[in-house]
């Protein structure tokens, strides 16, 4: 919950909560990309697919246990 605001009502303090949710993934990006290829034969149609589910999604890392925001897939290495 983060806090938006606090507003005098009445004889006491109104206080104006957001509430956001966020779920998160146990699979890896990898086991992804793998799914997406058994499931997609053409490449062009597989990086579609790819994109689609990945670029804009917060991925931890694994190394340093950080988050990073996805922007762009690149096509050019085999990830099996």
């Amino acid at each position: 919950m983060t806090c938006r605001s606090m507003f005098p009502y009445e004889n006491s303090v109104l206080l104006n909560m957001e509430m956001t949710n966020k779920i998160v993934r146990t699979d890896s990006v990898l086991s992804l990309m793998r799914e997406k290829q058994a499931q997609f034969r053409d490449k062009n149609d597989l990086h579609r697919a790819i994109e689609a589910e990945v670029v804009g999604a917060t991925v931890i890392t694994m190394y340093n246990n950080r988050t990073v925001c996805t922007l762009i897939v690149l096509n050019n290495k085999e990830f099996l």
